[in-house]
């Protein structure tokens, strides 16, 4: 399945790259590119944990 949130966030992260020039600032670059990535994908498992509990969890 694809996602439009990660896409959006892969095609910022190689327009932004695709401006620097210095390799050590590249670097950077793509560190925190994967960081929004491995961000975005865990507020989404949180989501789901969360929903998950709650309707493993019998209501008063």
């Amino acid at each position: 399945m694809t996602c439009a949130a990660i896409d959006g966030i892969a095609a910022e992260a190689k327009e932004v790259m695709s401006d620097i020039a210095d390799p050590s600032v590249l670097d950077v670059g793509m560190a925190s590119s994967a960081q929004a990535v491995e961000h975005y994908e865990i507020s989404r498992y949180g989501t789901l944990i969360a929903l998950a509990r709650r309707w493993a969890t019998p209501t008063a």
